[in-house]
């Protein structure tokens, strides 16, 4: 293969689509550096120039995942048009992600060493960041409670990704679009608004 295929960042970017591939397609136990680099037609040693070694091109794959998520999300906000659908189409965005890459979404979620694993908080562009911005114009806009955006991002967060690591793993039975508006409608009900009048989960105007 001609050694003038990839050039500057492309050799990069191809590592990571292609030990990508090999993650959805094989697992974890079905990667390696040096099929990943093969499988693009360079050499091992080559992919040592982009990426310390294999935990770090992992740490990359995980990355990407976050930020396919992450314009999943955004993308699913787009269409309900209201707090209380855009609020539900995140859970279903995050379980529809992990259905299609199960493998993907569990390195992402729980497949690297504890020491590359980035906070979901930490970082400004991340899924979890835009989370929170969306928390706060739902905030504004009466469906959730006042108080810390990032404490009911967290909440939201936790159900969602729980939910979402059962299917990934292939243990969840029942259809889980209707159980995560299920379990975001019964998590609503603790951070909605209190209005004189309304019962606590009363769920407001969409």
């Amino acid at each position: 293969m001609p050694k003038d295929r990839y050039h500057h960042g492309d050799v990069q970017r191809a590592l990571i689509t292609s030990a990508t591939a090999l993650i959805e397609a094989r697992g974890l136990e079905g990667f390696s550096l040096a099929r990943a680099s093969r499988d693009i037609g360079v050499t091992h040693a080559a992919a040592y120039r982009y990426f310390d070694g294999k935990e770090d091109l992992l740490t990359a794959v995980a990355e990407a995942g976050m930020i396919a998520l992450r314009d999943a999300l955004v993308s699913a906000w787009e269409a309900p048009g209201t707090p209380r659908g855009e609020y539900l189409a995140s859970g279903r965005a995050v379980v529809a992600f992990a259905r299609a890459h199960p493998r993907w979404y569990a390195l992402m979620m729980g497949g690297l060493r504890s020491d590359d694993a980035e906070s979901p908080a930490s970082a400004p562009h991340s899924a979890f960041s835009h989370l929170v911005q969306r928390i706060r114009c739902w905030q504004a806009q009466g469906w959730l409670a006042a108080g810390d955006p990032v404490d009911h991002a967290l909440l939201l967060w936790a159900t969602a990704h729980g939910l979402a690591s059962l299917v990934a793993s292939g243990r969840l039975t029942m259809e889980p679009e209707a159980l995560s508006d299920q379990l975001l409608l019964a998590l609503h009900q603790g951070i909605a608004p209190r209005q004189p009048g309304h019962r606590a989960g009363h769920r407001g105007t969409a």
